[in-house]
């Protein structure tokens, strides 16, 4: 608003006006990305910003003048980031990952799984999960043949083979 003005006579008053009207109008806040709550708000208006499913942030925030006549800044920000996600245990490719990111999970030595996933959110929680999950499981060892004591073990179980009768060996193990 504002700019250079001239005082008029109308005729049909004992007042003048200004002609153009010089009026002046509250700056604008543009709102967070990625959030709702905040739109149309002008120099000090009070909203709360809620970020969109598979973002994290906002908050209750105010338009304050930031020096400029064009915009105003809203203050705190309460700015929206994508939500972080955890990468499955026991593998490696999907560190520092966050919503919408794909990545490959690589499962460590004695582990089997993983594969192609991306960083998904549900939008209750503060962080995304991988879809699919691409979760890394201990690899199953075989038992000894003709033995028991070694049954439904995984990479780095230990367990005592106790030879069947007419077989001599056994003892303890680790399945590797």
């Amino acid at each position: 608003g504002g700019g250079k003005t001239t005082c008029q006579l109308d005729g049909n008053s004992t007042k003048g006006k200004l002609s153009p009207a010089a009026a002046c109008s509250p700056v604008p806040c543009d709102p967070p990305t990625h959030s709702s709550g905040c739109e149309d708000k002008h120099y000090q208006d009070t909203c709360t910003a809620k970020c969109d499913t598979g973002y994290t942030g906002g908050g209750k925030t105010t338009c304050q003048a930031d020096g400029t006549k064009a915009k105003g800044k809203l203050s705190p920000p309460a700015t929206c980031s994508k939500v972080p996600c955890d990468s499955p245990p026991h593998s490696s490719g999907c560190e520092g990952k966050h919503y919408q990111d794909d990545c490959t999970a690589k499962c460590a030595t004695g582990y089997t799984g993983g594969g192609k996933t991306t960083c998904t959110a549900d939008g209750s929680k503060p962080k995304g999960k991988l879809s699919p999950p691409a979760t890394c499981s201990k690899v199953p060892c075989d038992p000894p043949a003709h033995s028991s004591g070694c049954d439904d073990k995984h990479y780095q179980d230990e367990c005592t083979a106790k030879c069947d009768t007419g077989y001599t060996g056994g003892g303890d193990t680790t399945c590797q």
